[in-house]
């Protein structure tokens, strides 16, 4: 649809976005930062109900927006209707397809550290025993993602709804849910030999967190840890998340490239003497 969504302030809600990640990061920062590591699994779940609340009522704003927008701009096209219902529609299944494929590629590499992380004991630096693991399964999690939105990219184009902006908008909401658990594997340094769960998202983390939890589950406090550990942390998960949200874009662009070329193949097979 030509018009569609001209009415969305994208810099706005790109800047609402980003100042909900540094609240979030604040929030659970502050949190894991002043309790103990035996108190820490509650927390971690208000700090999940907090950064899904937030991803929801952002989700729903856009949305909205867009339905408006929508309405304004294209007045007499309503099939199927694009209402609100129906941008939640859209917007909720893109998500979920992240969610699940980050994930599904956390559980199977989880599973994989566990059949091959072994040899990850002789290691010294804990950094680099969870790259090794990390670092291949979070590449498998992009090429995933990669495909889900080169295949948005093509439909959207085919359905005249392209929007990029829209789908990227979807990509930062998704990760609003997974940040908590990031922060969380960030901030307590947990070895990834003791857990069935690879978080692919904390692939860049410096494995230097508040606490060292060893195999019985016992935390000892790092003593080493700092402001600039926050700092890192931090970083290391907005590098993860841009490599994500570079990749959805360059695969919906691709979507977008592949539906063109498609239909000018199409165009010249059927080609009849009104076309020349």
């Amino acid at each position: 649809m030509k018009n569609e969504n001209k009415f969305v302030n994208y810099h706005g809600y790109y800047l609402v976005l980003a100042a909900l990640f540094i609240a979030i990061f604040a929030i659970c920062t502050t949190l894991f930062y002043f309790i103990a590591y035996e108190s820490s699994g509650t927390f971690l779940n208000f700090a999940r109900a907090a950064s899904y609340i937030a991803a929801l009522a952002a989700a729903v704003s856009i949305c909205a927006r867009c339905a408006k927008s929508n309405r304004i701009n294209n007045p007499d096209i309503f099939t199927p209707p694009r209402n609100l219902a129906y941008y939640i529609k859209r917007m909720g299944f893109a998500a979920a397809t992240i969610i699940l494929a980050n994930l599904a590629i956390s559980i199977l590499g989880g599973f994989a550290v566990g059949l091959f992380g072994g040899f990850m004991f002789n290691m010294e630096s804990l950094f680099a025993r969870e790259l090794i693991f990390k670092l291949p399964a979070f590449a498998i999690y992009l090429v995933i993602v990669y495909k889900f939105f080169v295949g948005y990219g093509f439909k959207d184009c085919h359905k005249k709804i392209y929007n990029p902006h829209f789908k990227i908008f979807t990509a930062i909401i998704a990760f609003f849910i997974f940040l908590p658990g990031a922060i969380y594997d960030n901030f307590f340094c947990i070895d990834s030999t003791n857990i069935i769960y690879l978080n692919v998202q904390t692939v860049f983390g410096p494995n230097s967190g508040i606490y060292f939890v060893d195999n019985e589950g016992y935390a000892a406090l790092n003593e080493e840890f700092s402001g600039f550990s926050v700092f890192l942390i931090a970083l290391t998960l907005v590098l993860a998340f841009a490599v994500q949200l570079a990749v959805a874009w360059i695969a919906y662009k691709r979507g977008k490239k592949l539906f063109v070329k498609e239909r000018i193949r199409k165009s010249d097979d059927d080609q009849i003497d009104e076309n020349i």
